[in-house]
């Protein structure tokens, strides 16, 4: 019981940026791995890609703060994103299109529907301008303390470059520095999830607000346009 209540302690203090800047940098280095996600077929090399893993007591921590507060960002950014703590959220997507569609074309309308895929977006986002996103969030919704703690939670999380290694037999430790991590958010971090997604809604917002007719839906970095054809070809 009492490493348990420790442990709380330690990650309130990470994540309420009670700690100092050096001390976070140091508990969220990350190790990089090779991530396979199919098995190769016999005799050929790999498909892999580098994956960042990190301590699993941030990963605790961050993987509280996101569950504690998914459901108030979700009021936030509904109606445009349609996954943030939604069980089965994925399929709202497709079947929503499905359904637009069957409609325009009971009506006899035109009917577009464009897919788009932010690259990369969950690991090169601009750490300063979704900070800015969540500190306005904040300024807006004063009595809630959902967006403070975010708010404090991403910047204790974000605010330095993470350390990133790999494993090297030659090295003295073993471990390899490689590069330090400036944009994006950590991998293994559960923060990533609706932090992107607050960053992109503005923009979603945005583009319905300006571009009257249109219809936005997202799941994470997964964006669709619906309208006439007119609207999105211009």
């Amino acid at each position: 019981m009492e490493a348990w209540q420790l442990f709380l302690d330690l990650g309130r203090r990470y994540l309420g940026e009670v700690m100092p800047p050096w001390v976070r940098r140091t508990l969220n280095k990350e190790l990089m791995t090779p991530l396979v996600k199919e098995p190769p077929p016999p005799g050929k090399q790999p498909d892999c890609r580098p994956a960042k893993a990190r301590d699993m007591d941030i990963s605790a921590w961050t993987k509280a703060q996101q569950r504690k507060h998914c459901n108030e960002v979700s009021r936030q950014l509904i109606p445009q994103q349609l996954a943030i703590g939604v069980s089965d959220g994925v399929a709202i997507k497709p079947h929503g299109s499905n359904l637009g569609l069957e409609l325009a074309r009971r009506r006899g309308e035109k009917y577009m529907q464009a897919a788009l895929d932010v690259r990369n977006a969950h690991n090169e986002y601009n750490r300063r301008a979704a900070q800015q996103r969540l500190v306005e969030h904040e300024s807006a919704h004063p009595n809630s303390g959902a967006w403070i703690n975010l708010s404090r939670a991403h910047h204790s999380d974000c605010a330095q470059p993470s350390d990133v290694y790999m494993r090297d037999a030659t090295a003295a430790r073993g471990l390899k520095h490689v590069c330090e991590g400036r944009a994006g958010g950590p991998q293994g971090s559960a923060l990533t999830c609706i932090v992107f997604p607050i960053l992109l809604d503005g923009i979603l917002k945005e583009a319905e607000q300006r571009f009257p007719g249109i219809e936005t839906k997202a799941i994470q970095d997964d964006v669709g346009l619906y309208c006439d054809p007119s609207i999105i070809l211009g």
